[in-house]
């Protein structure tokens, strides 16, 4: 499924540095409950970001009413070759 930030899905913490974004690998994000959320889909964001899911390391009740929180691990691209 193809994920826009700040629409389907909210991007909490990621890589800031482009150099380190397959390095550091590692994102958290939040979703509504009802947007599913699962290994291989991308998430796009305003910026020309694209992140593949390839592991969803762990989730939980968000802080935010009626949304999950998710940890997981990402390959990422300037570009959308996914």
């Amino acid at each position: 499924m193809y994920l826009e930030n700040l629409i389907h899905v909210n991007l909490m913490t990621w890589e800031s540095n482009p150099n380190n974004r397959n390095i550091n690998n590692k994102i958290t994000f939040v979703a509504k409950d009802g947007v599913s959320v699962s290994t291989g889909d991308i998430i796009h964001t305003s910026n020309e970001s694209f992140y593949k899911i390839e592991n969803i390391t762990a989730t939980r009740p968000a802080a935010l009413s009626k949304h999950t929180h998710y940890s997981a691990t990402t390959t990422w691209s300037s570009r959308r070759v996914f």
